[in-house]
């Protein structure tokens, strides 16, 4: 066996671009083949936990439909907050609409937008968790989620880009704009009658500051103020976001509703469970809720894309794989026939 050694390690020198290539080649095919294999679990989890995020934190959107408004308390939902793979309840209020104008001057017909009001409680620890990162194109204040940049001292807001646009391009963050908010001719002592005094008397309107300027497609993807369970494309167009307390300010009217919310979203452990979880909701709560599912189809079409790309990697593998066992054994070949004279004195010894 030493002489057979001394033999092969003689060789190796003689040929040194031959082998390294065969060890090269040897070791590439099966790094390929073995790596995919290690890193596919692991690669198709951090793809799909990028993608969760990116689609926003909220996995689940609850809705009273039992009144009219749709107005709950949080005790309602304090069962909900048990159940298995629920990790975050946060309560907000969506499904309102107010007017903004950047001018002191004219009326609520000709120079005011209509816009969607959203109300999120900054104090939550679960919002903390649940808040998304938007893109933010302007900030005047520091943050990076949505509560953030609401967690400050005034009366803030934080308005889409849409918003802006339809606003004035001209407007950024840290600039005042009014709003009117619900039934605020009433708030004023104004009756129906008088209400016009209020609607073209902009300057009697509240002002706003503006925190931030957001994309629409953010944060804004976790609430549909009008019909959650019908979820299907992300909430876009005019909307503010404000803290709960602003949002009742705006939304109230002359019936205070501290205390009471619109809309529950929930966050999941694992995104994957979010369909167990729904049926849960639905089961604990019965036919006066709509629950709305927000994650678990994309996520199921997102794991057949990853499974199939998985699929394709490992082919390729295998043929890298194939492909140098082939090489390997064509170079053994090539040795065998170029040392069968040292081997043949060898046995003959």
């Amino acid at each position: 066996m030493g002489v057979i050694f001394k033999l092969a390690i003689r060789n190796m020198r003689r040929r040194k671009a031959r082998y390294i290539l065969t060890t090269f080649t040897l070791v590439i095919g099966v790094a390929l083949f073995g790596g995919i294999l290690i890193a596919r679990d692991s690669f198709k989890v951090m793809f799909v936990k990028d993608i969760d995020n990116r689609m926003g934190t909220a996995d689940i959107l609850i809705r009273e439909s039992e009144t009219q408004d749709g107005w709950f308390t949080a005790r309602k939902l304090e069962d909900i907050e048990d159940l298995p793979h629920v990790d975050y309840v946060s309560y907000r209020i969506a499904g309102f609409h107010v007017y903004t104008s950047t001018s002191a001057g004219g009326n609520v017909v000709e120079n005011a937008t209509k816009t969607e009001v959203y109300g999120i409680d900054v104090d939550s620890k679960d919002e903390e968790e649940l808040g998304g990162k938007p893109y933010i194109i302007d900030s005047d204040v520091r943050g990076d989620t949505i509560e953030e940049l609401l967690d400050h001292a005034g009366k803030l807001i934080v308005i889409t880009e849409s918003l802006q646009i339809k606003l004035g391009m001209g407007l950024d963050a840290g600039d005042e704009i009014w709003v009117l908010p619900t039934d605020y001719h009433l708030l004023l002592g104004y009756d129906e009658d008088d209400r016009d005094i209020v609607d073209n008397n902009i300057n009697l309107w509240p002002k706003y500051t503006i925190a931030a300027i957001i994309r629409d497609l953010g944060e804004a993807r976790d609430f549909d103020p009008e019909t959650p369970s019908t979820y299907e494309t992300p909430s876009s167009g005019p909307c503010i976001f404000v803290s709960i307390d602003t949002a009742h300010e705006l939304v109230d009217g002359i019936v205070p509703r501290a205390g009471y919310y619109t809309l529950a979203a929930v966050g999941v452990d694992d995104v994957n469970n979010a369909e167990d979880v729904v049926e849960d909701i639905e089961d604990e709560l019965g036919d006066l809720w709509s629950v709305a599912d927000l994650k678990t189809d994309a996520i199921e079409d997102i794991n057949d894309s990853v499974d199939m790309l998985m699929t394709i990697l490992m082919m390729f593998a295998l043929i890298a794989l194939i492909l140098s066992i082939i090489l390997i054994l064509n170079i053994l070949n090539i040795i065998k026939q170029e040392q069968e004279y040292e081997t043949g004195m060898l046995q003959a010894v």
